[in-house]
C-alpha cells in the first residue's frame, strides 16, 4: 500500500504544480466555465487557507506542521487502498502547494467557483483526500 500512496502523492503532486505553471504561464483574462459562475481566473495566494495571511514565520511552522502530521498519521495508520489514496491525495496537495509557494513565493490559484474564495487543483485534492477519510471513518463506525 505504501507505493500506492507515493504514486498518489507523485501523481497529485505534478499534476498540481504543471497545472499552476501552464495557467500562470498562459492565462491573460478570465475564462468563463459555466458563465461566470465557474470560471478560471488566476490569483497568486501569499497566505495560507482562503487566503489567510499570517505573520512569518508562523504561517511557516503552521503548513509544514500540518504536513508533518499527515505524514506522520499516514505512517502510523495501517493502510487499504482507499486510505493510501486518501492520504495520498492530501500529502501530494500540500507538496504542490509547497512547491508552488517554493517557485514563485505565493500558491498560484486559478479555480473560481461562485462566491468561494478561488483555489487551485492542489487545494481540490486536499479537500477530496480529506473527504475521504471521513468516508472511511464513517463507513467504519457503521460497518
Amino acid at each position: 500500500m505504501v507505493m500506492l500512496l507515493l504514486a498518489s502523492v507523485a501523481l497529485v503532486t505534478a499534476s498540481a504544480s504543471l497545472g499552476a505553471a501552464l495557467i500562470a504561464e498562459q492565462m491573460t483574462s478570465a475564462i468563463p466555465i459555466i458563465g461566470e459562475f465557474i470560471q478560471l481566473s488566476l490569483s497568486h495566494n501569499r497566505g495560507i487557507a482562503f487566503s489567510i495571511a499570517l505573520p512569518s514565520p508562523l504561517q511557516e511552522i503552521l503548513v509544514a506542521g500540518a504536513l508533518i502530521a499527515v505524514c506522520f498519521i499516514a505512517v502510523k495508520t495501517k493502510l487499504t487502498k482507499f486510505l493510501s489514496v486518501a492520504f495520498g491525495f492530501i500529502i501530494g496537495g500540500a507538496v504542490g502547494n509547497l512547491v508552488n509557494r517554493a517557485l514563485i513565493g505565493a500558491v498560484t490559484d486559478f479555480i473560481s467557483v461562485g462566491s468561494f474564495p478561488v483555489f487551485n487543483l492542489a487545494d481540490a485534492a486536499i479537500t477530496i483526500g480529506a473527504g475521504l477519510l471521513l468516508a472511511e471513518s464513517f463507513l467504519k463506525k457503521k460497518g
